[in-house]
This record gives C-alpha cells, structure tokens and sequence, in this order.
C-alpha cells in the first residue's frame, strides 16, 4: 500500500520549527521547515536522483511510497540533508520533551495573559510521546497564528519569546 509521506526542512531545532507550524500535526513525519528557498527542489532531486518518486508544492516534499520503505526514505533523507550541507534536527529525549512541554506550557500561560489566543495543550505525555517520535502536536503560537486577526510572529516572539532549548 503506497501511502503519501510529506517532509519540509529546518536548521533549527525542534522547539522553533513547531512556532512556524500550523496545522501539521498529522504528518506522518517531523514536520520541518528551512529558510532556505532551495531547499525543497535540491532535496526532492537528491531524492528522486536516489529512485524516489517526489514532487515539491508550496515548499513542501511530497513523496509516495510504500509504508515499508519508510526506513528506506528517511536513511536516504539524512544521506541527502549531509551530501547537501543541510542540518538535521536531532529527536529529543524524553527528559528533554519534558522540559520542552513544561517551557511551553509557561509560554502559552504569558501568551493568555497577553491578551492572544491559546488552545488546550495536550497532556504532559501524550506531548513527551509525539515529540520523541518527531512529531510536534502543540505549539503556544498555533492558536494565535490561526486567529481570525493573526499577529506577526515577531509579535509573538517578542512578548513571550520561547527560550532556547539544550
């Protein structure tokens, strides 16, 4: 069964790549973005130069495949991310999802008090679960981002700025 796997990429940590989400919590994949603008056709032709079949939309990877060539795709992506000089996020540790949870946990408490809109954060461990296995499922700013009336997200930052991460 081939099943659409979809992929953008970051040079920044896992915590950062989750405030410039929105609505990607389903991917099947680390959900990642890169500043650099070619990044996605530079990767989808290391990929496709590697057999696999990718497209690239709105900056986005889109690859096909079949689900037990997942372990395939992802070793040919950080084969292609180190041929073309691009940094991988590395998955944290379930300590350090802990202390990722609990920082936007207090980001999202000044986000409130700010006046901007919040959501409900998952619970503790079903975040320390998802972001282990590299995926982001909550994000303080996603709500505010996703308002009828959204803020730059250099307003964001700047009132509740989210502290780097170990």
């Amino acid at each position: 069964m081939n099943l659409p796997r979809s992929l953008n990429g970051t040079t920044v940590m896992v915590i950062a790549v989750a405030m410039a989400l929105t609505g990607c919590a389903s991917s099947p994949h680390r959900p990642l973005r890169n500043p650099d603008a070619q990044w996605a056709p530079t990767m989808s032709q290391c990929l496709r130069d590697k057999g696999w079949d990718v497209t690239v939309a709105d900056g986005k990877l889109d690859a096909t495949y079949p689900t037990s060539q997942e372990a395939s795709y992802q070793h040919d992506i950080r084969v292609c991310h180190d041929e073309l000089g691009y940094r991988m996020v590395a998955i944290p540790s379930r300590e350090d999802a802990g202390q990722a949870y609990d920082t936007l946990l207090d980001v999202s408490r000044c986000l409130g008090e700010h006046g901007y809109a919040v959501s409900q954060p998952p619970s503790r461990d079903s975040y320390m679960d998802a972001l282990t296995k590299g995926r982001i499922v909550w994000h303080p700013y996603s709500a505010a981002l996703q308002s009828a009336n959204p803020p730059m997200l250099s307003d964001l930052e700047r009132a509740c700025p989210v502290p780097d991460q170990p």
